[in-house]
């Protein structure tokens, strides 16, 4: 398989004890997503994918709180088969940019990571 310039901004951030919440962005169809999943495939134990577009009832867990645990819990009663594994789940949100009070959320996962 092709290695490419996201792969090895993921594994860098990934071996990165201080990592924040990562955000990818780039032009349409060229394969981030994919990208994403391999890694998550490959280095974690449970993948949560949400995306805002296809699936907008996620935009709720975000909607009253920041939270982490919360909004773990909130998508947990929206999709039950959501396997949150503490230090071994990568939540992966598509979309983001659709609803940016998900994306100001994440700097709290960073700010409580080692509370989950």
């Amino acid at each position: 398989m092709l290695k490419r310039k996201v792969d090895l901004i993921l594994e860098n951030w990934k071996n990165n004890e201080d990592r924040y919440p990562l955000i990818i962005k780039g032009a349409r169809q060229i394969g981030k997503t994919t990208s994403i999943r391999q890694f998550a495939k490959k280095n974690y134990k449970s993948l949560v994918e949400l995306n805002f577009i296809r699936n907008p009832e996620y935009i709720q867990a975000f909607e009253n709180t920041s939270n982490p645990k919360d909004i773990i819990m909130a998508l947990s009663l929206v999709n039950p088969n959501f396997n949150f594994i503490p230090g071994k789940t990568l939540l992966f949100i598509d979309e983001i940019q659709k609803y940016p009070n998900a994306a100001t959320s994440l700097k709290f996962f960073m700010n409580n990571m080692n509370t989950m």
